[in-house]
């Protein structure tokens, strides 16, 4: 009995089952302590890279915006165009049906008949401001014929349609000061204006020779490509796309020439203000262009002669951008040395800056009143001033930074105010 007894295991104790329990229950807790912590670790690099994401999405989203808005101008733009183009149709519509009602056999309206007088202007027409006569003379005896005109409800006054070329832009109200008996519009008709181009993607200085030189050659290319009977160009583009903007001028700015002024006018000379300069420069290179695309005896002969090729320019290749400078000395000099001066920016932000074309008259004298028409066109006056190579210079500045082409190019000097009016004979 004693034997059977002592083989039997010995129990273990409860304090000691209980000791157990509580290192187990501890170390439970320990790792449960360790998983907390690892899960709130996940959690948190979870919600940074949230966020992070979130704000990329944000970044990304007002890009979209911004491509989603400009979008939206470019049809309010083209919308703007359409009702223009719409308005001046109704406008012509209304016109013909007042004429035909009035019982009048003349093509004049009576609101135009004592403006309609001399009609010398195309030729001897001095600038808006020899034009006026706040009293006496002939100018006075027209104002007060339209004044008194029983068929005129409101004054017509060719200097006020002007202004608006000056002003466009402004809330001016046209339509409520001015009308017109013409069937159809004038390409210099003012009458809608439209707020001025804001140009933001000017090139940098050390590309604007680059930029420059690859619209004259992109399109020189598409020039030789083009159907000859397709070879017609609306040489009132430029005239437009100073007064309008360019967003404005209509599908005839898609011709290769124009699209290649284009991004010159906008893109180099996008910084000038005035509008002389810039449509004086795109006329004379559509000319060469034109002759290019068209060489004809008359399209030779609309090549100002200080632009024709000079010996060197037929004989070394050279960039294209050299035949479209205006001074022929300095196409030679560059046709031998335009690296030395295209390397960096220093020589296009000096040529952009100090670039004159003298007109010494008002912006609006670009242009003169054709009462025959009711309309306007380019004055022989402002084609004097850009067939003559004296009336383009540079200013001082220019000859500071590059002293070795004083002799190339002429140096702008202020004229007299003697000068500027004795100077010019408006008979054409």
């Amino acid at each position: 009995m004693e034997g059977s007894s002592s083989s039997k295991p010995a129990k273990v104790p409860p304090q000691t089952k209980r000791g157990i329990n509580e290192s187990r229950a501890e170390r439970k807790r320990v790792q449960d302590r360790l998983a907390q912590r690892a899960t709130r670790e996940r959690t948190r690099s979870r919600i940074a890279f949230l966020e992070q994401r979130l704000k990329s999405l944000e970044a990304a989203d007002r890009q979209g915006e911004i491509v989603s808005l400009t979008r939206i101008i470019e049809d309010l733009r083209n919308e703007n165009h359409r009702l223009r183009d719409a308005l001046l149709k109704m406008r012509s519509t209304i016109d013909e049906t007042i004429a035909s009602t009035s019982g009048t056999s003349s093509s004049t309206s009576p609101l135009f008949e004592s403006a309609a007088t001399p009609t010398a202007a195309h030729c001897n027409s001095p600038p808006s401001h020899q034009r006026r006569h706040p009293s006496g003379g002939d100018g006075g005896s027209q104002d007060h014929r339209l004044e008194t005109s029983p068929s005129a409800s409101f004054e017509f006054n060719p200097d006020t349609l002007l202004q608006m070329f000056e002003t466009a832009g402004s809330t001016f109200n046209a339509w409520g000061q001015m009308a017109t008996t013409s069937s159809s519009a004038s390409p210099f008709d003012f009458r809608v204006a439209t707020p001025p181009e804001v140009v933001n993607n000017i090139a940098p200085d050390v590309d604007k020779w680059h930029v420059s030189n690859g619209a004259f050659i992109n399109a020189l290319t598409e020039i030789r490509k083009r159907n000859p009977a397709d070879q017609e160009l609306d040489l009132h583009v430029p005239f437009k796309a100073a007064i309008w903007g360019w967003n404005n001028v209509g599908p005839e700015a898609q011709h290769p020439v124009w699209l290649a002024l284009r991004q010159v006018d906008q893109r180099v000379f996008g910084t000038w203000k005035s509008k002389a300069q810039r449509i004086a420069l795109m006329y004379v290179c559509q000319t060469l262009m034109q002759y290019r695309e068209n060489p004809t005896a008359d399209n030779l002969g609309r090549v100002p002669e200080f632009l024709r090729p000079r010996p060197s320019q037929e004989k070394i290749q050279h960039p294209a951008v050299i035949d479209f400078l205006i001074w022929p000395a300095l196409r030679d000099r560059l046709v031998f040395e335009y690296k030395k001066y295209t390397s960096t920016g220093i020589f296009s932000k000096a040529f952009v800056e100090n670039f004159n074309f003298y007109w010494p008259y008002p912006a609006r004298d670009i242009f003169i009143y054709d009462p025959a028409t009711d309309g306007y066109d380019v004055s022989p006056m402002f084609l004097r001033h850009v067939y003559d190579l004296k009336n383009w210079t540079m200013k001082p500045a220019f000859f500071k930074q590059f002293p070795e082409m004083e002799n190339d190019i002429p140096v702008f000097t202020e004229p007299s105010d003697d000068d500027e009016v004795s100077g010019e004979s408006w008979t054409i």
